[in-house]
C-alpha cells in the first residue's frame, strides 16, 4: 500500500529504527533530533557512509575458542584476519551489522527511545 501511494506521487513519512524496513520501503533516510534535521540521504548512501567495516572472527587453538573483532579499514587488522584464516582453525566469521541506534547516537549524542 505504501509503495502504491509513493508511485502515485504521495510523500509518506515513516518513523522507525529498523534499517531493513527502511531499505525495503524508503527512498530517503532523515535523522531528526529535537526538531533539528541532522542528516538526510538515500538509505544506500546512509548505510555506506556510516556502516563500520568490521568483522568478528572466532577460531580454535589447542581446544580453546578465541574471539577477535577486526577493523577492515586498518591494514594490520586485515593482515591479522588473513593470518587467522590461513593458519588457525576458523570457526565463525561475521561482518558487523549496521546498527541504526549506534549511528543515531554518534550523530546526535542522544539515545533514542
Amino acid at each position: 500500500m505504501l509503495r502504491e501511494l509513493v508511485a502515485n506521487g504521495t510523500t509518506v513519512f515513516i518513523t522507525t529504527h529498523d534499517m531493513q524496513e527502511v531499505e525495503q520501503i524508503c527512498d530517503r533516510v532523515a535523522i531528526l533530533c529535537r526538531g533539528r534535521l541532522v542528516e538526510c540521504d538515500t538509505s544506500t548512501n546512509f548505510v555506506t557512509r556510516h556502516a563500520e567495516r568490521k568483522v568478528a572472527v572466532q577460531y580454535e587453538r589447542s581446544g580453546e575458542v578465541l574471539r577477535e573483532r577486526l577493523d577492515l579499514d586498518a591494514e594490520p587488522e586485515r593482515e591479522r584476519l588473513a593470518h587467522i584464516v590461513r593458519h588457525e582453525s576458523c570457526v565463525r566469521l561475521h561482518s558487523q551489522e549496521f546498527q541504526f541506534e549506534d549511528v543515531f547516537l554518534k550523530l546526535t549524542g542522544q539515545a533514542y527511545t
